[in-house]
């Protein structure tokens, strides 16, 4: 069955006979619902990850073209991969306080700003 994939369409397909597989191997009711939700959470998540990927990587060729420059080329074939060693560097940094400040003020500053009144 999934060697005949050609079609985005066969997926509804697929996951209607894995559901009804799911049915005959004598599940609660329950399951084949909870299943069909998380495969359709996983695609929508997984469709939202390479579409940000793919436009932050097309704009940021955009903007070199307009800046006279290559734009992203050394991380990955074609710079592909850049996003994601922005999003490392970004979770991997270190956290840094001023010498001398109050170190819960410091990091509760922020979180007030965002929190409506």
């Amino acid at each position: 069955m999934l060697a005949a994939w050609y079609d985005l369409r066969d997926i509804g397909n697929a996951v209607g006979a894995l559901l009804d597989q799911i049915r005959d191997w004598g599940a609660p009711d329950w399951v084949p619902y909870v299943t069909s939700s998380v495969i359709g959470i996983l695609g929508i998540l997984l469709w939202t990850i390479l579409s940000v990927l793919a436009f932050i990587w097309i704009e940021r060729r955009v903007v070199g073209l307009m800046q006279n420059r290559i734009g992203p080329s050394r991380v990955g074939p074609a710079g592909l991969l850049q996003p994601v060693a922005d999003a490392l560097k970004l979770l991997l940094k270190e956290p840094v306080t001023t010498r001398g400040a109050d170190k819960w003020l410091f990091w509760l500053a922020p979180i007030v700003i965002f929190i409506p009144t």
